[in-house]
């Protein structure tokens, strides 16, 4: 009984490990796609900006030249932020694998302690119906147990 019930237990830590490391997932993957669609985005309106017509050229000439440098500085934090996010998915991917591969496992583990322990009880119980029969049969002719 002991057996099946810690196999329950290391079931149960298993199943939430996963559950954890699942979720991990789907917030590096959301990241990582909130990251690249305000990338496409900041480059979107970095090209709608420059096709300022309305502008004399000087201006337009110091504007393209101070938005294009700080374009270029946040483009290469972005990209390593994407560049990060898409690591750290990768390596919960993993993670989710193996607490999944370990959360079967232990159902597979808690199903054979399940089943030990029942044809256990089942082995056992053919003796206690055999002693109790004994006993009723004593009792019916009168004699005491």
């Amino acid at each position: 009984m002991n057996n099946m019930q810690s196999k329950k237990r290391l079931l149960g830590v298993c199943r939430l490990q996963a559950k954890l490391t699942r979720r991990d997932l789907v917030h590096a993957e959301r990241r990582a796609a909130q990251l690249e669609m305000s990338h496409a985005q900041l480059l979107a309106m970095a090209n709608e900006m420059l096709c300022a017509r309305d502008c004399d050229q000087s201006t337009m000439l110091a504007g393209r030249l101070e938005f294009g440098h700080r374009l270029i500085t946040l483009s290469s934090v972005q990209k390593n932020e994407i560049a990060e996010a898409e690591k750290t998915a990768s390596a919960l991917r993993s993670s989710a694998h193996a607490s999944k591969q370990r959360e079967e496992r232990a159902d597979l583990n808690f199903r054979h302690a399940r089943k030990s322990h029942h044809q256990r009880s089942l082995e056992k119980q053919p003796h206690r119906v055999a002693k109790q029969g004994v006993a009723l049969t004593k009792a019916k002719r009168g004699f005491s147990s």
